[in-house]
């Protein structure tokens, strides 16, 4: 009997495996990683504990010391043109399989359709970073009227929180 048990949690470990390398990690790497890209980050995208599929986790594995917060940023708005049809509640943004923070689902989805310059976008997402019990993390979610310096400080704090970068 435990034979059949552990015999059945190897093939669902497979499978998930699988699963989550041919609906999100290689239709998302092949889109964004470029050669020349792929030899300054490398990412794993998959579900939250391979099955959890109301997260959705986008793990950076490495990161070039030379690839600034801008280009992170870019990667992330990519990353949300791939998810925009996906039904989730957070992307778990992860450092070497380590989750560091959220942002929401609605969020991300609304984001791979925005209009905004990247310099926009990099100055308002740091008010929709989460902490993993949801909580806002920057000073600008709970007020408004941050200078433009505020905002990128916390920019540059977010991005090196999340993977040791910097504007």
């Amino acid at each position: 009997m435990k034979t059949k048990l552990f015999n059945l949690t190897i093939v669902a470990l497979i499978l998930g495996v699988f699963w989550n390398y041919f609906t999100l990690h290689r239709p998302i790497t092949e889109v964004l990683i470029d050669p020349e890209t792929a030899k300054q980050i490398e990412i794993r995208v998959h579900y939250q504990w391979l099955f959890n599929v109301n997260n959705i986790v986008l793990d950076l594995r490495r990161v070039s010391p030379e690839i600034k917060a801008a280009r992170m940023t870019r990667l992330l708005v990519d990353v949300s043109k791939q998810l925009r049809n996906k039904s989730f509640s957070y992307l778990v943004l992860a450092y070497d399989g380590d989750s560091k923070f959220m942002l929401d689902g609605r969020y991300v989805r609304d984001l791979a359709d925005s209009p905004q310059s990247l310099l926009s976008v990099m100055s308002t997402m740091p008010p929709k970073v989460l902490n993993l019990e949801g909580n806002p993390v920057f000073k600008g979610a709970s007020y408004s009227g941050l200078s433009i310096a505020e905002e990128l400080d916390d920019v540059d704090q977010f991005h090196s929180l999340w993977y040791g970068g910097s504007r």
